[in-house]
C-alpha cells in the first residue's frame, strides 16, 4: 500500500524572532527534536508556554482581594468604634487628641501584649491590670447610683484576693511559662462585664464552699448546745 505524503514547504523570514529565554522545558523540547531550525524553537517555545498555563492555578485578580479586606478592616473598625463608644473616657480622648479610639486602643492592646510576651516589665503590667484598673472602676461604681456595678467589682476583688493568696503559696513563674501572659488574660476575663468572670467564679466554686462550711459549723454548734441542754434537764429531773 503506497502512501503519498504531501510536502510541505515552510517560508521563514530572515529577521530574528523576539522570543524570551527558554526554560528547562523547552531546553528538554529543543533536545528532542532533530534540528533547532526558528520554527521548531516557536512551536516548543509555545508548548512549554502552554504546559506551563495548564499547571498553574488561576490567580484571582488582585484589585478584587485588595478592595474586600479594606472592606473587612472597616468592618472591624466600626465594630470597635461601635464597642468602644460605650465609655465616655474614651470618647473625650478622642475629643482630644482628634485620633480615633478604633485605631488607639488595638495599638495599644498590640503594644501591651508584645511587652507581655516577651516579659518586659511583665509583673508591674500584670499588677497595673489586677489593682489599678479594677481600683478606678471600683470608685466609679462607688460614685454610680447603680448597684449592680458595686456587686460586680466587690465580687472582683473577693475573687482576685483569693487567686492573690493561692499565688504567694509557691512561685508559679518559675514553673509556668508564659505565666504573665495567661495571668493577664484571666484577669481580664474576671473584669469584663460581657465575660462576668468573677461572677462565675464566685458562684460555681467560692460560694458553695463558702457556705457549706458554715452550714457544717452551725449545725455542729447547734446539736452540742441541744445535747448540753438534754444533759443538764436531765440531770436536773434525778
Amino acid at each position: 500500500m503506497l502512501v503519498i505524503v504531501p510536502k510541505l514547504s515552510i517560508h521563514v523570514r530572515r529577521r530574528p524572532l523576539a522570543l524570551p529565554a527558554p526554560s528547562c522545558c523547552a531546553r528538554l523540547a529543543l533536545a528532542s527534536l532533530p534540528s533547532a531550525s526558528p520554527s521548531s524553537l516557536a512551536l516548543a517555545h509555545a508548548r512549554t508556554r502552554l504546559f506551563h498555563d495548564l499547571l498553574q492555578p488561576p490567580q484571582v485578580t488582585s484589585t478584587m482581594s485588595q478592595q474586600q479586606a479594606v472592606d473587612k478592616l472597616n468592618y472591624y473598625l466600626a465594630q470597635i468604634d461601635k464597642s468602644l463608644s460605650q465609655y465616655p473616657q474614651l470618647n473625650k480622648l478622642e475629643k482630644q487628641t482628634g485620633v480615633p479610639k478604633a485605631y488607639v486602643v488595638p495599638a495599644v492592646a498590640a503594644l501591651f501584649f508584645v511587652f507581655i510576651f516577651f516579659n518586659i516589665g511583665a509583673g508591674f503590667l500584670s499588677n497595673f491590670v489586677g489593682y489599678a484598673l479594677p481600683a478606678y472602676w471600683a470608685i466609679q461604681a462607688i460614685e454610680s447610683p447603680k448597684s449592680e456595678d458595686d456587686v460586680q467589682w466587690l465580687t472582683y476583688f473577693v475573687v482576685f484576693s483569693f487567686m492573690t493568696f493561692a499565688e504567694s503559696l509557691i512561685s508559679i513563674v518559675n514553673y509556668f511559662p508564659f505565666y504573665y501572659l495567661f495571668k493577664v488574660g484571666f484577669l481580664v476575663w474576671l473584669q469584663l462585664p460581657q465575660t462576668q468572670g468573677a461572677k462565675t467564679l464566685y458562684k460555681s466554686f467560692l460560694r458553695p464552699v463558702f457556705f457549706q462550711s458554715s452550714r457544717a459549723s452551725h449545725s455542729s454548734t447547734s446539736t452540742v448546745s441541744a445535747d448540753d441542754l438534754r444533759a443538764k434537764a436531765a440531770s436536773t429531773t434525778e
